[in-house]
């Protein structure tokens, strides 16, 4: 099993969401911690967009397409700004 290191930090939530939080937590099998950052990795996934087929390139651009690798996951991580640019 892989471990990876992980931070503590305190937040500040009204008791109604935290039962929620709890009752879904519990309805997914999951412990609190668990299910929170499984919410928020997903809410702070970052998704590649892509072309829509219906659209027809250049073929200058079909001709250099997949020149630039698509970024990795890691290097997403790595570089918030990359991210952000790809997010907009």
């Amino acid at each position: 099993m892989e471990t990876r290191t992980k931070i503590q930090t305190v937040i500040r939530i009204r008791p109604e969401v935290m039962e929620r939080v709890k009752y879904q937590a519990r309805g997914n099998k999951m412990s609190f911690n668990a299910f929170v950052e499984s919410i928020l990795d997903q809410a702070t996934k970052v998704s590649i967009p892509k072309l829509s087929k219906e659209i027809e390139l250049d073929p200058l651009v079909k001709s250099i397409s997949g020149a630039i690798p698509a970024p990795t996951p890691e290097m997403l991580e790595q570089d918030d700004r990359l991210a952000h640019l790809l997010c907009k």
